[in-house]
């Protein structure tokens, strides 16, 4: 006969049987209504062996429509006892027969492979199920449960008020008490941290938030205080990957809060440390980026009283470039460095006096007057070649990059122009590969005094390590 597990976790919830012959009736407080009759969970999905009372209580505790067995060779023998004395009579089952009911590899194999097939044999999902792991030996339902445990399911136990063997055997027949719990897997979420953790430091920000969202709508407390802090802070990375400055600010600082928040609850070290590193490099880079943008956009039309180099919006087009090279992005990584240049020449315009979206000729040094028509207002507006050409006549370093010759094509900014120009993104149908994105990167970021120091990304998660 096979041996069946006397053990019933301990954090579970208690609900009574319903009054049939013979079970004593669970002592403690009524389960809520809802609690029992949970309509949209109606396929049982059981382990069996050993005595059959404990699944008959199941079976007419838990009314389902379909019951999916998982028996041994010997034990599947039982269904038409067990149907005959359940006063519940359930519309369809289906049977997994476990190769070896001693071999939790094997019984955990034939599930993996049997479940999807039979419960589309029956019409239903993950979400319908209750899994029942009493019966059958040890190792039956530890896979049972292994099988299980990362699908939405909830899990069932029947226990007892009376055991043999001076309350260390079996349960008695007739005190049949049935232990339900959510999925523990599930209540922890601690797959969807790991993974959202993991998602944040690969930078997929976006994807990161969602993952977190969606798994904070299922759990409560600490857990919940976690994955809301871990989504607002990938927001903000998220609303920072797309220049969106001011509302990643919030976003992280409401984060940093959510998130200190849980590290003081739980006295958890490394969680603190991470909460710490976030309001301190992130969060400044983000307020100089929303005061150096909002200068910018202020007075745009008078000039800068300011040029640092290298700029924090030029700098944060580079890391933005490089991310999306990391992603694989490479035409959008080599238009990011394209826009990285272009604004590095626009503000040591900026700082100079010219908008050269709106300059006076007067204003331009003579020789890179030429070409230039003034439109009804008077300006002129010109691009990122002849930017650098002004800057150069002007003295500034920046303007270095085109050298002394009319002939752009002959200096270093030649492979940027024409690996930009070319993209299947702008005018033409290249695509960028990796060495390309590489060598441009190379090229640019000494020109915008740009340095491995400055590209620092957000520091690595603890969450990806629970």
């Amino acid at each position: 006969m096979d041996e069946r597990d006397p053990a019933a976790p301990t954090d579970s919830e208690p609900t009574d049987p319903e009054p049939a012959e013979g079970p004593e009736p669970a002592e403690g407080p009524d389960p809520e209504p809802t609690e029992r009759a949970e309509p949209e969970r109606r396929t049982l999905l059981a382990s069996l062996g050993g005595s059959p009372e404990p699944l008959v209580a199941s079976i007419d505790h838990h009314r389902p429509r379909n019951v999916v067995f998982f028996a041994s060779r010997d034990s599947r023998s039982q269904i038409p006892e067990i149907r005959e004395r359940c006063r519940h009579g359930w519309d369809d089952h289906e049977v997994i027969v476990a190769p070896d009911h001693e071999d939790l590899e094997a019984c955990l194999g034939e599930l993996h492979h049997e479940l999807p097939r039979r419960l589309g044999a029956l019409g239903v999902t993950d979400d319908d199920l209750i899994v029942d792991y009493t019966g059958g030996t040890k190792t039956m339902s530890s896979a049972l449960v292994l099988a299980t445990i990362r699908r939405p399911v909830r899990y069932a136990y029947v226990g007892g008020t009376r055991r043999d063997k001076d309350g260390l055997g079996t349960v008695q027949t007739g005190s049949e008490r049935v232990v339900r719990t959510p999925n523990p897997w599930q209540v922890l979420a601690l797959d969807d941290i790991r993974q959202a953790a993991a998602m944040f430091d690969r930078a997929e920000y976006e994807a990161a938030r969602r993952l977190a969202k969606a798994a904070r709508d299922r759990v409560s407390g600490s857990r919940r205080a976690l994955l809301e802090g871990l989504e607002a802070v990938a927001d903000a990375y998220a609303a920072w990957d797309t220049f969106h400055y001011e509302q990643a600010l919030k976003r992280l600082e409401a984060g940093i809060q959510i998130l200190g928040r849980a590290a003081d609850t739980a006295r958890d070290r490394m969680l603190a440390e991470w909460v710490d590193a976030l309001g301190g490099g992130p969060r400044q880079r983000l307020v100089e980026l929303v005061e150096h943008t909002d200068r910018l956009e202020r007075h745009a039309a008078d000039g800068l009283d300011a040029d640092p180099r290298p700029h924090p919006l030029v700098v944060d087009l580079v890391a933005n470039a490089r991310r999306s090279a990391g992603h694989g992005h490479h035409d959008d990584a080599l238009v990011r460095l394209y826009a990285a240049v272009e604004k590095a020449a626009k503000i040591a315009l900026l700082a100079r006096g010219i908008d050269n979206s709106a300059a006076r000729l007067e204003d331009l040094p003579p020789e890179e007057r030429p070409g230039l028509t003034p439109d009804e207002s008077g300006r002129v507006r010109f691009g990122l070649v002849r930017s650098l050409r002004v800057l150069a006549a002007l003295g500034d370093p920046l303007g270095r990059v085109v050298g002394d010759s009319p002939d752009v094509t002959a200096s270093p900014l030649a492979d940027l122009l024409s690996q930009r120009n070319n993209a299947m993104l702008i005018h033409g149908f290249e695509r960028a590969s990796e060495r390309t994105y590489r060598r441009t990167e190379g090229t640019v970021m000494p020109l915008l005094e740009v340095t491995e120091e400055h590209l620092v990304g957000p520091p690595p998660c603890p969450l990806a390590r629970l």
